[in-house]
């Protein structure tokens, strides 16, 4: 009984937030970032850049980078299934651009007429896809912008198509890395947020080294506020382990949870993992991501 009774407080809320704004847009289709406790402003570049900080396009060394993944969220409140594929090309030595594009087939929610009688179910359908560039300003600062449109769909009805606004920017002092990004600028009703990040690499012998991250972001609308630490060992330059804890707020449609993930990568190409572990009303969560880094 309290399982059902807390699904269901859950998809009246994911529906009544739905009709206002877009809590899915902050669902982290990155799987080495939600491995890490969705502290993503303090990465580098890889393939998913465009949702992580767009910044980090121009404040890196990699030349190009794609990627896709494919994940299973909150599977107790009928599976959602986010998809994402997006790309970077960095371009001369200061200038870079993005592209991305994902896609989120959600839960279905209950319906009710004007009465409060049930009248039916449906999909809160939602996708997204945008354009970036980034520019380095000095040497290890870098600032860029995102412009994404969104769309969401519950019914013919009942819906929002927005515009939003993205801008980051990246501090890189030898081992250090310092993120800050503000996104979904523009339409009302888009979860706009605030986060500031850190993380630092140590490396422990060749080939072997540790990185620590922390994030703590809020959100503009509500004042809500979330967080995340976490930490990841790689090996040989190639096998990676991570591990992070999320605190989350209910107005961020995340609730907090330990997160779990590994990553091989070889030649450019890596498959990383993540296992995100909610309450057992709601489902333990999965993503996978396989990209390629020049």
């Amino acid at each position: 009984m309290r399982k059902s009774s807390l699904i269901a407080a859950l998809l009246a809320v994911s529906a009544n937030l739905f009709a206002q704004n877009l809590p899915q847009a902050g669902i982290p289709v990155d799987a080495k970032t939600a491995a890490m406790a969705s502290a993503n402003v303090s990465a580098q570049a890889d393939g998913l850049v465009h949702w992580n900080n767009i910044a980090a396009v121009a404040n890196g060394e990699s030349r190009f980078g794609a990627a896709v993944s494919y994940g299973s969220w909150l599977p107790a409140m009928e599976a959602s299934s986010p998809v994402a594929a997006s790309g970077f090309m960095h371009l001369g030595k200061k200038f870079g651009l993005s592209a991305g594009f994902k896609s989120i087939n959600g839960a279905d929610v209950p319906l009710f007429d004007m009465y409060g009688n049930p009248s039916g179910n449906a999909k809160n359908g939602y996708m997204s896809m945008g354009l970036g560039a980034a520019y380095q300003f000095l040497p290890g600062l870098a600032v860029g912008i995102t412009a994404d449109y969104h769309s969401s769909r519950l019914t013919e009805d009942t819906g929002m198509n927005a515009v939003g606004i993205g801008i980051g920017g990246q501090y890189k002092l030898n081992d250090l890395l310092l993120g800050i990004k503000v996104s979904d600028l523009g339409s009302a009703g888009l979860p706009t947020a605030s986060s500031f990040g850190a993380s630092y690499k140590l490396d422990l012998a060749e080939g072997h080294s540790l990185e620590a991250r922390a994030q703590a972001s809020v959100l503009l609308a509500s004042g809500g506020f979330n967080a995340g630490v976490a930490a990841q060992y790689t090996a040989l330059d190639m096998i990676s382990v991570r591990a992070g804890y999320y605190i989350g707020d209910a107005d961020a449609f995340i609730p907090s949870h330990l997160s779990l993930g590994a990553g091989i990568k070889f030649a450019g190409i890596g498959i990383d993992a993540a296992y995100l572990m909610f309450p057992s009303e709601l489902g333990n969560s999965l993503c996978i991501t396989l990209k390629y880094t020049l």
